[in-house]
């Protein structure tokens, strides 16, 4: 079987990547509900 990868954009739809340039970048918030479906799909 071969392995698969998955390109996810992260700029507003895994993180707020507008309230970033207040913050560091590694301290970015992630975007209601964006983690779980991730996790999902990493899953998979």
């Amino acid at each position: 079987m071969l392995n698969k990868i998955a390109y996810v954009d992260m700029d507003n739809i895994l993180i707020d990547f507008p309230r970033a340039f207040d913050n560091i970048f590694s301290l970015m918030e992630p975007l209601e509900g964006a983690i779980e479906p991730f996790n999902y799909l990493s899953k998979r």
